[in-house]
């Protein structure tokens, strides 16, 4: 069985322990970067520069899979690529909004409809895109970034609905606040009042999320059309 990794949002924190976890087991890892360049190298691992506008890029990307996907591909397609910044209903801005979109939702279903046919003739297709524990409880200041999440829920709801006939599997996961890029000009007192809201009394880590993320690929079969939350029951009470 020939094992694939498709991975957006590459260079972020999640993407580089996905990336690194997918090649330790062994997958062909294709990954997905948009501004900031991919700092691994491996014989396994090939990476793309993508945005909604870069059309020769992702036309290799495609000629790329077409050669490599067989009806006994194990596909791992994982959209891990997003932005966060806190916004306001009474400041709404469209072109910042549009931004939120096109990034968090919009790039995943550009690259998942064109690929659809090379997708549909693997052996299994697992999609796994990226939520938040704060699209099923209420945090101040961010329209966008929740909005742009909770079409991700409903688009793997939809995928699974319609394409699960092709043995394509589509989840969301939504994960509470984990240690990223995104957060790292948090002072000590801002994660200490985080972890204290967290029934176990842990942030949850990029390598952690990655871990659970790639063992769920690896292992499901049957499970599609789900929102799995990873917050340390979190969303219980805050």
């Amino acid at each position: 069985m020939k094992k694939i990794a498709i991975i957006t949002g590459g260079s972020g924190s999640l993407g580089l322990e996905l990336i690194k976890m997918y090649l330790d087991n062994n997958y062909t890892v294709y990954a997905i970067h948009n501004s900031n360049s991919i700092t691994i190298e491996n014989d396994d691992l090939f990476k793309y520069k993508y945005d909604l506008e870069n059309e020769k890029e992702f036309t290799i990307l495609i000629n790329d899979l077409k050669k490599k996907i067989t009806d006994k591909s194990h596909i791992s397609f994982i959209h891990a690529s997003g932005i966060y910044s806190k916004s306001n209903i009474e400041n709404f801005n469209y072109e910042e909004f549009n931004k939120f979109i096109n990034i968090n939702t919009i790039s995943f279903l550009c690259l998942y409809s064109k690929l659809f046919n090379v997708l549909k003739k693997a052996k299994l297709c697992n999609i796994i895109l990226i939520s938040s524990n704060l699209t099923k409880r209420l945090n101040k200041g961010s329209l966008y970034y929740v909005l742009s999440k909770s079409m991700n829920n409903q688009i793997v709801k939809q995928i699974a609905y319609e394409h699960g006939k092709y043995n394509i599997l589509a989840n969301a996961i939504a994960p509470g606040m984990f240690l990223s890029n995104m957060n790292k000009d948090y002072d000590t007192d801002k994660f200490k009042t985080i972890e204290n809201n967290i029934p176990i009394k842990k942030l949850l880590t990029a390598t952690d999320l990655a871990n659970y993320i790639v063992n769920f690929t690896e292992n499901n079969l049957y499970v599609t059309g789900e929102i799995i939350t990873i917050d340390g029951g979190n969303t219980l009470g805050y």
